[in-house]
């Protein structure tokens, strides 16, 4: 079994953390390129999140991927799946060649937009395409709402988000980074209910082992599959 460095049992005044972006950071600046916004075909927003808007990318041999945002945040990250992909081959779209960027034909952001906010999400969709293709990346300069968090769970999400690639974290680990160590079971929780995939890497939280050192752990509803694939990319196979 190929397991990568794992950060189990380093209190949090122990650890080396890198300062993340959150929506109280200084928000980062336009980048280049288009997407296209998502389907209008999707759940009534949360009241937490009236005013964001939609994007859906393609990654080859994964599918299509959607990331909603609002004012130069990100606020979701679903990861890309079939299912979705074949969902939008069954919209009707306007035609027209894309412009560039991480979209795919009929995927492009309509040239008269105004939402200069948004600008960074093609650079961040050629991040998750590249991510998806084996790449390490860094989100670092990603700024993601908190919304609705507590005080423990933002400790949690930015001790997830100083997990570098290719390394993992028990939900003990987690627990302890975000200076908790006995809140094993609430880091669970809180990776299950992740809704900012890769940016919050949660898939390199793991479980602590029985008859070997690391057991694979829950991915939400994900799924496990997911998981493992997402952390062979990074060559840990569990």
């Amino acid at each position: 079994m190929g397991v990568t460095r794992q950060r189990d049992g380093v209190g949090a005044s122990d650890a080396p953390r890198r300062e993340k972006r959150t929506a109280a950071s200084e928000a980062p600046g336009p980048r280049n390129g288009t997407v296209a916004p998502a389907a209008s075909r999707r759940p009534a927003p949360r009241a937490a999140e009236t005013g964001t808007r939609p994007y859906r990318y393609g990654v080859p041999g994964w599918g299509v991927g959607e990331l909603t945002v609002r004012d130069g945040v990100l606020v979701a990250h679903a990861l890309p799946s079939p299912r979705r992909a074949a969902a939008r081959a069954a919209t009707s779209l306007p035609a027209g060649p894309p412009t560039g960027g991480a979209g795919t034909p009929g995927f492009t952001l309509p040239p008269d937009s105004s939402h200069e906010c948004d600008a960074f999400v093609p650079d961040l969709c050629r991040r998750f395409a590249a991510h998806l293709a084996g790449t390490p990346v860094s989100y670092d300069d990603v700024l993601v709402a908190e919304e609705g968090l507590t005080p423990f769970q933002r400790e949690l999400l930015a001790a997830a988000r100083s997990v570098p690639w290719g390394e993992i974290v028990t939900y003990g680990g987690l627990a302890a980074l975000a200076g908790r160590p006995r809140a094993a079971r609430a880091a669970g929780s809180f990776c299950a209910q992740s809704r900012l995939s890769l940016v919050v890497p949660c898939h390199r939280v793991v479980a602590a082992g029985k008859d070997e050192p690391f057991g694979i752990g829950g991915y939400g509803s994900s799924g496990l599959r997911l998981k493992r694939r997402l952390l062979a990319l990074e060559g840990t196979v569990l």
